[in-house]
């Protein structure tokens, strides 16, 4: 794509050699700061170049970082000339008929994405390893702040293969994020961690690691490091007359997915819409909410690990329906819950199938088609039953930090407790099940927290159901 010559060039990555033109990655423009000097004019220069010279890539981190854009089975390497912007973001955009089939980006400082597009974003295949480690910053123009965030897609993100770690380490950074679904099918392994803080900036003030409330506080002066984020929710109204519209959201199906986040409000996997789930390993280790909905959650298959250690396990901010896998959902002590459904606006927790185990119980007035099993904590007074607000957990206990084995008909699962979090244990299965504690976990390893098998000794009954 030819760059008009008074544009704002970017920076032209040099000696990539030539690629057929089925498969050429077309550059678009890099966003930099303040010093206006992204690229300037020179022989290699993106605005010299014919269209079918090459691979033209765009890429402004630190001066002399370096990248390798792989295109099919041929690796092309070079370094970004002249020298770059103090910080920018790597912007690769395709037309019809054209395919990115790799990329591999390290050091991107601030307010950077590692990739960027307009449109959909589509992954088939390849190894892509994207780091940030920027903190955000207020965007005067848009009065709102930005973040980094190692793939954002302004429409939908489709991923059926290839390997991807994302590391963001800055405030507010995020791994993934798009405004329409995430879809991921076929057998991709997604790796992402976020470390920073929560970001806040209200165009005077900036805290690059704020931890207070923010409820109250207006969503454009914040920005959290979430790991994966989809969808969109729209307000309009106010007061009384407040309502929302949906679109977007996070559908899985296959692959295997792991998420981990530290910083405040950092949630693992975040849709603002609906998320649906049907297959596939998702192992979630979060600050906030290890899965989110802002609208209805719906699990029918796959094998779900999710701990918050600061909020709920599982949150839909609709009605939650879980209708067959294999769920372990780990909650914060306190108020927060294994698994939770937003009742406080008539929606509900729908059990309808499949293995639970939920380290503070399931949200009060849940619908259960099958019996679940409450255990209260041997460290605490009493615990959550099923269904219910906090009551009395019985003489029969759970202990933090124990091997426990849950068998039913011909199947067993191993779990561990963990050392903190909510103070009962919920189990449900679709027939009646035994719970056997102290058991040394064998097999093949699913989880690393959840072992698939155990040697289990004298299983015994779990009390009465309590619903």
């Amino acid at each position: 794509e030819r760059i008009p010559a008074d544009a704002e060039r970017p920076v032209f990555f040099a000696g990539a050699g030539d690629v057929h033109a089925c498969v050429l990655a077309k550059a678009a423009h890099v966003l930099h700061r303040n010093d206006g000097g992204v690229g300037t004019a020179s022989p290699n220069g993106l605005d010299h170049c014919a269209a079918r010279a090459g691979v033209k890539a765009a890429l402004a981190p630190f001066p002399a970082a370096e990248a390798a854009v792989a295109q099919r089975k041929r690796v092309l390497v070079g370094r970004c000339i002249p020298q770059p912007a103090e910080q920018g973001v790597v912007v690769v955009r395709t037309e019809v008929g054209d395919a990115v089939f790799g990329v591999v980006v390290r050091q991107m400082r601030a307010v950077a994405k590692g990739v960027k597009a307009e449109g959909d974003i589509t992954i088939t295949d390849g190894t892509i390893d994207i780091t940030t480690s920027g903190n955000g910053e207020w965007d005067s123009d848009d009065a709102e702040t930005k973040a980094a965030a190692c793939v954002s897609g302004d429409a939908n993100i489709s991923i059926s293969g290839g390997t991807i770690t994302l590391k963001s380490t800055g405030s507010g950074g995020k791994g993934m994020k798009c405004d329409g679904t995430l879809t991921v099918t076929g057998s991709p392994v997604i790796t992402v961690t976020t470390s920073g803080g929560l970001y806040y900036n209200n165009g005077s003030k900036e805290n690059t690691n704020y931890t207070g409330d923010t409820d109250r506080i207006d969503s454009n002066y914040y920005s959290s490091p979430k790991g994966i984020k989809a969808g969109t929710k729209t307000e309009s109204g106010s007061g009384w007359n407040v309502s929302y519209t949906y679109s977007g959201g996070v559908v899985i199906s296959g692959g295997t997915i792991t998420v981990t986040t530290s910083g405040c409000n950092g949630e693992g996997i975040e849709s603002k819409s609906t998320m649906d789930i049907s297959g596939g390993e998702i192992i979630v280790n979060a600050y906030d909410d290890g899965l989110n909905a802002a609208s209805h959650l719906t699990i029918t298959d796959g094998i779900i690990y999710a701990r918050a250690t600061n909020n709920d396990g599982i949150d839909s901010n609709g009605n939650c329906y879980i209708k067959g896998g294999i769920v372990y959902a780990i909650g914060a002590s306190g108020a927060e819950v294994g698994i939770d459904a937003n009742t406080e606006d008539q929606y509900k927790l729908y059990v309808q199938g499949g293995t639970i185990v939920a380290i503070g119980g399931l949200e009060n007035g849940a619908s259960l088609t099958q019996s679940c099993y409450t255990i209260g904590s041997s460290n605490s007074q009493g615990g959550r039953p099923a269904g219910g607000r906090p009551g009395s957990g019985g003489n029969n206990s759970w202990t933090a930090d124990t091997w426990y084995a849950l068998t039913y008909g011909s199947t067993t699962l191993a779990f561990k407790t963990p050392s903190s979090g909510g103070t009962s244990l919920v189990v449900s299965a679709p027939s009646e099940p035994t719970l056997q504690s102290g058991v040394v976990a064998t097999g093949t390893t699913v989880f690393t927290s959840v072992p698939a098998a155990a040697t289990v000794a004298r299983p015994h009954p779990l009390p009465e159901p309590t619903c």
